[in-house]
């Protein structure tokens, strides 16, 4: 008998913050609030999740992202 199993990463959008500058590109825009969480799988389908919530902000334009604070 052949188990397959490893891990993913699922990402979800939580929405938009309006009217963000990005330091590196130096661009004014609407930028993605994102969480993303590894998850167990066996034969490629999600089981249980392996880490908690993680939540960051991130740039449409170049892509840079950067850390929500905890407060």
């Amino acid at each position: 008998m052949i188990l397959i199993f490893g891990t993913k990463r699922k990402f979800k959008n939580l929405g938009a913050l309006e009217n963000c500058h990005c330091s590196r590109c130096n661009n004014t825009s609407d930028w993605n609030f994102m969480e993303y969480r590894d998850w167990f799988t066996l034969f490629w389908i999600p089981v249980f999740p392996i880490s908690g919530r993680k939540e960051y902000l991130e740039c449409p334009i170049c892509r840079q992202v950067y850390d929500v604070p905890k407060d």
